[in-house]
């Protein structure tokens, strides 16, 4: 469940990346002079950079999965799943709980159960 919540996260970042780079690239990849392109869009050598980055991320997902989950897709997807793993921990800590009082009983009950250990007391006989 971690990994896919991961899994889902990264792709939801690569999306958000593509979207907010594609503008520029276009504008990029229709640059006669790419690198004049460069010289007077400050910033604009990292956001090709970036948008190439999430394209070859999204195109591999694409060939591994069949097709990209929408953004809105992939929020119901996270979302259910944190719900899920809400409930699992929530889960988790009432077993706990339980297994540490159960702990308790037994320690206490061996208590009752076992004899007193006797301990042995040691006189010391000093010479003078």
């Amino acid at each position: 469940m971690e990994n896919q919540i991961k899994q889902l996260t990264e792709l939801q970042t690569q999306l958000r990346i593509y979207g907010r780079t594609k503008e520029i690239y276009v504008t990029f990849s229709k640059a006669r002079n790419k690198d004049k392109f460069i010289r007077e869009n400050y910033g604009a050598e990292g956001q090709v950079m970036l948008h190439e980055t999430s394209k070859k991320y999204l195109n591999t997902y694409k060939k591994e999965h069949g097709s990209v989950p929408s953004s809105k897709e992939i929020k119901a997807i996270l979302e259910g799943l944190q719900t899920n793993k809400a409930i699992k921990y929530e889960e988790y800590k009432n077993i706990k709980a339980e297994r540490d009082e159960i702990t308790r009983l037994h320690v206490n009950l061996q208590k009752i159960i076992s004899p007193p250990n006797k301990q042995q007391t040691r006189t010391d006989v000093h010479e003078k």
